[in-house]
C-alpha cells in the first residue's frame, strides 16, 4: 500500500513545482549600444550593479540599474582602461576593480557616485569582490613572489 500513496504524491509534487515556476519573472538588464552586458551583483532594494563592453571606446565600464530602470554609466576613475563592477549593498555603495596605465585598482563608489580609490598593499593586481552595509570589501589579489605568483585574500575594513 505504501508505493501507492507515494505514487499517487508525486503528481502533486510536479505540479506544485510547475506552478511555482511559472510565477517566477524575468527583466532584461542591457546597458543601452552595449557590446555585452554583465549584471553581477542585486541588493534587496532590486539595484544592479555590473559592467557592460562599450564598443565604442572599446573597454569595460560599469554600470548601475536602479530598481526603477534608470541605468546610470560610470568608470572608476579618470582614463580608465576598463571598470568591472562587483558587488553592491543595501545603501548602494559599489566595490570593484578599475585599471589604468599605472595598474589595477580597487573602488568604492557611494549611491550619489563618489569614488574612493585604493590599492591592496603588495598586490599587482587585486580584485574586490563583495560590500558587506558597513562598506567592508573583501577580495583577493596576487602577489609575486620569488618568481612566482602568490594568490592571498584580503578585507579592506571601513572603520
Amino acid at each position: 500500500m505504501k508505493p501507492v500513496v507515494l505514487l499517487l504524491g508525486l503528481p502533486a509534487l510536479v505540479l506544485g513545482l510547475a506552478a511555482a515556476a511559472l510565477a517566477q519573472t524575468y527583466t532584461i538588464v542591457d546597458v543601452p549600444d552595449a557590446g555585452g552586458t554583465w549584471p553581477v551583483s542585486i541588493n534587496n532594494g532590486g539595484d544592479v550593479a555590473g559592467y557592460y563592453y562599450d564598443a565604442s571606446l572599446r573597454r569595460a565600464r560599469g554600470f548601475v540599474r536602479e530598481r526603477n530602470g534608470n541605468i546610470t554609466v560610470f568608470d572608476g576613475i579618470p582614463n580608465a582602461l576598463y571598470t568591472r563592477s562587483a558587488s553592491i549593498n543595501e545603501l548602494g555603495a559599489i566595490a570593484g576593480d578599475v585599471g589604468d596605465a599605472a595598474g589595477s585598482h580597487n573602488f568604492l563608489r557611494d549611491r550619489i557616485g563618489n569614488v574612493t580609490v585604493f590599492d591592496v598593499p603588495n598586490a599587482f593586481v587585486a580584485r574586490s569582490i563583495s560590500i558587506n552595509n558597513r562598506g567592508d570589501v573583501a577580495g583577493y589579489f596576487y602577489e609575486l613572489r620569488n618568481g612566482g605568483i602568490v594568490t592571498h585574500g584580503f578585507v579592506r575594513s571601513a572603520h
